[in-house]
């Protein structure tokens, strides 16, 4: 296996799913590969990338903003020379061989999908760092080479009198082909991650305090007045999950109106993060708090018992686990927690399998 199939990038590519194979294997991609697209689409889209290519040189004057090294400010120099002096020129010269003037380029305004695109790119540039700004271009610099290649090598592609030929000879030659790999290879070196999985999950429960028993048998109960609730505050994750939970009683109606809100209204106080939220159950100042499955699991603490959230309710957090390198010691703790023995393990705390629920 190449670097190109088990790295970052690959990864990447794997989580999307379905995404990046309906991209790739779009209807337009296919009309491009047997010459059946309409010709005013693709008018359509060659004067969208000349409005992208704009956006896509301030994305590469933005990455020598956010280059660490001096290596990288000059390549990210030397990208968007390239896109102003000669990308540029050659975008309009292809625009004129289609009956598509300058002028013409010039007048007509982003469309929408233009628009949310290079306004993602660039924010995901200016939130981020450098690879933030890779990842997002990756669509276009890499999805452009790999649409190339694949229609090169299909047998169904029309090659004798396609309108569309020379388009996708540009994207599959050798010269874009190589621009493609290099981008590859310096997201999986950016992104350091040969492999990635999902370890496990976890899900919310109420932690009550034993003398708070009669008054809170289920999740419901926790709009009954005067009760003293703690949340991790909303930023945190636990805390985000239990108002996302809450969010979905409200929604279904089951528990009357308000639902949320009365549940809220009881909250005491918003803790930084989810081991101080149950220490307020544990030292009395609560009557009760939600918290993970894992925070309860095992050994308890005196005087704290876990009442169930419904299922469908719950948020469950999901935890991965990637490699970093292809060492044999860092595969073998991989093998292990991923194992139905490692699996057991995580249970024991409270964990469970990816998929599962408790």
């Amino acid at each position: 296996m190449t670097e190109a199939e088990t790295g970052f990038f690959t990864a990447l590519r794997e989580a999307a799913g379905d995404g990046w194979r309906e991209y790739v294997e779009h209807p337009f991609v296919q009309g491009l590969g047997d010459g059946t697209l309409p010709e005013a689409a693709f008018r359509h889209y060659l004067i969208q990338d000349y409005l992208f290519l704009i956006q896509f040189a301030r994305a590469y004057g933005l990455a020598a903003y956010k280059a660490d090294t001096l290596a990288e400010i000059r390549e990210a120099s030397a990208g968007l020379k390239a896109l102003v002096e000669v990308e540029m020129d050659l975008h309009r010269a292809y625009c004129a061989d289609w009956g598509i003037a300058e002028d013409a380029l010039e007048a007509v305004e982003a469309d929408g999908a233009t628009l949310a695109y290079t306004a993602y790119v660039l924010e995901r540039g200016l939130a981020g760092d450098l690879l933030d700004l890779r990842v997002a271009l990756a669509p276009c610099v890499i999805g452009y080479g790999e649409i190339g290649a694949r229609l090169a090598a299909d047998p169904a592609t029309r090659t004798e009198g396609n309108p569309y030929a020379s388009w996708i000879d540009m994207y599959a030659g050798d010269d874009y082909q190589g621009f493609m790999r290099t981008e590859v290879e310096a997201l999986n070196a950016a992104g350091l991650v040969v492999e990635e999985r999902g370890l496990a999950t976890n899900t919310l429960v109420i932690a009550i305090a034993e003398d708070a028993g009669s008054r809170i048998a289920a999740f419901e109960d926790l709009a009954g007045p005067g009760l003293r609730l703690v949340l991790a505050a909303a930023e945190v994750p636990a805390g985000r999950y239990a108002r996302e939970s809450l969010a979905l009683a409200d929604v279904s109606g089951g528990y009357g109106p308000g639902f949320a809100a009365r549940v809220l209204a009881n909250v005491r106080s918003n803790e930084a993060n989810v081991r101080a939220t149950l220490a307020k159950v544990e030292l009395g100042e609560a009557d009760a708090a939600i918290v993970y499955a894992s925070d309860l699991a095992g050994d308890a603490p005196d005087g704290v018992r876990a009442v169930a959230i419904p299922e469908r309710f719950q948020v469950a957090a999901e935890y991965r686990i990637a490699l970093l390198s292809e060492g044999e010691t860092a595969r073998a703790f991989v093998a292990f927690v991923t194992s139905p023995e490692g699996e057991a393990v995580l249970a024991r705390h409270g964990f469970s399998p990816v998929g599962v629920r408790p």
